[in-house]
């Protein structure tokens, strides 16, 4: 049985602009890279490189609109929504909470690359050198097809860490960034939302919708969400057994993990391994 992969709509949890209400994407897959630019309006989960290579790139927001010269690149932060109009370009989308980012550098990267609560803070301009070596690194990416490899990711890490470069750290990083960070480095563990929401201070009702608006689903379903990708990347790149791979991702046993993949992506995990 094939896998859809392609970005699925969600309509559940955002309570924003109501144009945008049925038409919210998510990509399934840590990364995905295309040659392509045109792209419709959308509220976007994850976020997106555009690098402009020989014409330019308009990127139209509900209040504005940013335009990315030929050899430039912008990257748009998630929880945006917006569209895209141009030639010849680089996009690639990037779920950072399923790259597993090195724990010395997530904390970092989420302040930057993040959503920021403020709309002037929506993208990142990044031009010269830094741009080339930008559209470099993303050309590779759009020739792997083997997404879940150890060296795929590895070359999508590099890109993040190079995103992140001389860029400034806001100081006091939001509540929910540092809980996602935590999430994304404990997928091991029984973690619990009412748990997380006292490690934040506040009330479980109160966590769980401000969780809920800032990543389009609930913090359980975003937990389910990093174990099912991380523990995708194992089967295809290990020979771990089943049991093992439930145990690494924070599952309660082999039955939970089957059940809770084949409701993810519609297929076993042994069948997606062969």
């Amino acid at each position: 049985m094939p896998i859809d992969l392609r970005p699925r709509k969600c309509y559940n949890h955002y309570k924003g602009d109501d144009s945008m209400k049925e038409n919210i994407s998510e990509i399934l897959l840590p990364f995905e890279a295309v040659e392509k630019t045109e792209q419709e309006s959308s509220l976007r989960l994850y976020g997106q490189l555009i690098c402009a290579k020989k014409e330019k790139v308009q990127i139209a927001f509900a209040d504005g609109e940013v335009t990315v010269n030929a050899g430039d690149s912008c990257y748009i932060r998630p929880m945006c929504a917006y569209s895209v109009r141009g030639a010849e370009a680089v996009a690639l989308r990037l779920d950072l909470h399923t790259l597993e980012i090195p724990a010395p550098y997530i904390n970092k990267v989420y302040s930057i690359l993040g959503e920021k609560s403020s709309a002037a803070e929506k993208f990142i301009l990044y031009t010269g050198d830094v741009s080339a070596r930008l559209t470099e690194m993303a050309e590779r990416l759009c020739g792997i097809t083997e997404v879940y490899s150890y060296g795929a990711f590895l070359q999508a890490q590099q890109l993040v860490l190079a995103l992140t470069e001389e860029q400034n750290v806001p100081e006091n990083p939001g509540f929910i960034g540092r809980i996602s960070a935590y999430i994304d480095t404990h997928t091991a563990y029984q973690l619990e939302a009412v748990v997380l929401a006292r490690m934040c201070g506040m009330s479980y009702p109160n966590f769980a919708k401000r969780f809920s608006e800032r990543y389009g689903r609930s913090c359980k379903e975003h937990m389910t969400h990093v174990r099912v990708s991380k523990a995708r990347r194992l089967l295809k790149n290990t020979a771990l057994d089943i049991s093992d791979i439930a145990a690494e991702c924070g599952f309660f046993d082999s039955s939970h993990f089957i059940r809770t993949y084949k409701k993810k992506l519609g297929i076993t995990p042994n069948r997606d391994r062969k």
